[in-house]
């Protein structure tokens, strides 16, 4: 593509920018976007993105990296800069999860790490590694270093031990030979040693690959050196452990950052999430704060509620925002209340028929929300949506399943075979293909690959039959990833190198697939099913971060 000059560039798709986040796009300063729901921070930073890459600003011999918190967000965002700059472009645009960012550091570099520190090559992850178990994990450590039954009792009444067990290393959390440090050095050598795996978790995951860099200035410095500008989404919901690692990666750094986020959407307070960080940030950063004042997704009536509810949260003096909805539609905010689950399943399920019936929405333009375990609140309803002939289900599982890249893949592929006309798929499979071949120049190479592709299909077309058991369709899963290169798909998507996580995503959607095909004996019905294409998705609150419904 031909470098636009900064002055002639205009964004893409004939978007008007508010002129604060047209200040936010051609920064040439670490800034902060301060930006409520609706105010378009993911289409900002893609919009930024092409800026930097069509105009050249982010040079060619550099990448931009973008870190956001959930799966989702990340290949939001990623796929909107490809749209926005095209695929040329987009390849030098790193979008991941702050998980995913430290987890490949680690992977990567490992054998950096001191003996002590270093994890198995086959490492497992284990969510159930938190300060809520922490006390049964004290309990496997009476006997290890002299450490008594009531040592661990007094130890389980440290509050500090809980905080930072998983996010800090023992030499930081207390003194040298103090019970808390022999105990914290006990737990990480049993998880890191004890087995024939190691077992982490994310916190352990993030402070690892600070290590990595903190012991190995030249990795640093090479990492430094790769990115020009980084993209910090949601910020609001940092936690010390990747503030920590953000800072030490990027603060020394030439690299001009762009955190976007929301004081008053800050959910994850649970997780760890930081108080002040903006300031903080702010701070350390020398950051300008930006402030875009338009609100493109909510109606009128539904800002003027949020604009209520900021100036409750952040004071009176907070400016108010304006509603640009393109519609017509004036909105409306409602809050009901019932005598108990069932009288609420009646009526929400009345609701939802009537705006499918009389309003012609689809299933999925629609989202149930629980603020946690969606399995127990949402089963009345579920019970009155099936018996009107609706359909729905818990996305918390397979909301995750469906954002990996292999299951993207085997989709596509499986919608080619079962129906050859889904351009859609046809695009995805290709681009995948040339991706893991490092995108070749040469036409010929891509007739090619692509009337491999075209003759592979046609192949499975004449074999697919009913499968028998969750191990056919896996046995089926893993024929398609052959044709593809397991060993270029893994080496493109390095999180698949790690553990069992590959075999466990294919056993996964293996298994949905094959109850999926029970229910209905079609391919073609079971994929939509997988989908979740004609259901209405209920999840927990966080989990729809960065989504958005009718």
């Amino acid at each position: 593509m031909k470098k636009v000059r900064p002055e002639d560039w205009v964004p893409a798709d004939g978007l008007t920018l508010e002129s604060t986040s047209e200040d936010a796009v051609r920064s040439d300063y670490n800034c902060i976007v301060l930006a409520g729901p609706g105010a378009g921070k993911t289409e900002l930073l893609a919009q930024r993105a092409s800026y930097l890459l069509q105009t050249g600003l982010c040079r060619r011999t550099k990448r931009i990296l973008a870190i956001s918190f959930k799966r989702d967000s990340a290949r939001n965002l990623q796929e909107r800069v490809k749209k926005r700059c095209g695929p040329d472009l987009a390849r030098r645009f790193d979008s991941l999860t702050f998980d995913a960012f430290a987890k490949s550091l680690l992977d990567r570099f490992k054998e950096a790490l001191p003996k002590a520190w270093k994890p198995s090559p086959d490492y497992r992850i284990n969510f159930n590694i938190n300060a809520r178990q922490l006390n049964d994990l004290l309990d496997q450590l009476i006997g290890r270093s002299g450490l008594q039954t009531r040592d661990i009792e007094e130890l389980k009444g440290s509050s500090h031990l809980k905080e930072k067990a998983f996010c800090s290393l023992p030499d930081e959390m207390f003194p040298v030979g103090a019970l808390g440090h022999i105990a914290a050095s006990e737990l990480w050598k049993m998880l890191l040693h004890d087995s024939s795996h190691s077992t982490l978790n994310f916190q352990m995951i993030g402070r690892l690959a600070r290590l990595i860099l903190e012991n190995n200035p030249l990795l640093l410095k090479a990492l430094r050196m790769t990115y020009s500008h980084v993209f910090l989404d949601e910020f609001q919901d940092t936690t010390d452990i990747q503030y920590q690692l953000t800072s030490l990666c990027f603060k020394e750094s030439h690299a001009i950052l762009t955190a976007v986020g929301d004081p008053k959407q800050r959910i994850m307070n649970w997780a760890g999430a930081l108080d002040g960080i903006f300031r903080r940030f702010e701070s350390d950063f020398t950051a300008k704060i930006l402030r875009p004042r338009c609100n493109y997704r909510s109606a009128p009536e539904l800002v003027r509620i949020q604009n209520v509810l900021s100036r409750a949260i952040e004071g009176e003096d907070t400016p108010e925002v304006e509603s640009r909805n393109a519609s017509e539609i004036e909105g409306e905010c409602r809050s009901l209340v019932f005598k108990n689950h069932d009288q609420e399943a009646d009526v929400l399920a009345g609701y939802i028929q009537e705006w499918m019936q009389q309003g012609g929405l689809n299933p999925r333009d629609i989202c149930v929300l629980s603020r946690q375990s969606p399995d127990r609140y949402a089963v009345s309803l579920k019970e009155r949506l099936n018996q009107i002939g609706i359909k729905s289900r818990i996305e918390v599982e397979l909301q995750d399943l469906l954002s990996e890249p292999v299951v993207d893949l085997i989709m596509a592929l499986l919608k080619l075979i079962v129906n050859n006309k889904a351009p859609d798929a046809w695009k995805l499979a290709t681009d995948e293909l040339h991706k893991f071949h490092g995108y070749p120049e040469e036409p010929q190479v891509l007739i090619q690959l692509d009337n491999e592709l075209t003759n592979f299909l046609k192949g499975q077309r004449r074999i697919i039959s009913a499968p028998r058991s969750v191990q056919e369709v896996k046995n089926y899963l893993e024929r398609l990833l052959n044709f593809c290169d397991i060993n270029l798909l893994v080496n493109f998507y390095p999180q698949y190198k790690q553990g069992n996580f590959l075999t466990e995503t294919l056993d996964k959607s293996a298994m949905f697939l094959f109850e999926y095909y029970q229910s209905c004996n079609s391919w073609q019905v079971s994929l939509d099913e997988f989908e979740g294409k004609d259901s209405i998705p209920i999840m927990i609150m966080h989990k729809s971060k960065g989504l958005e419904y009718h």
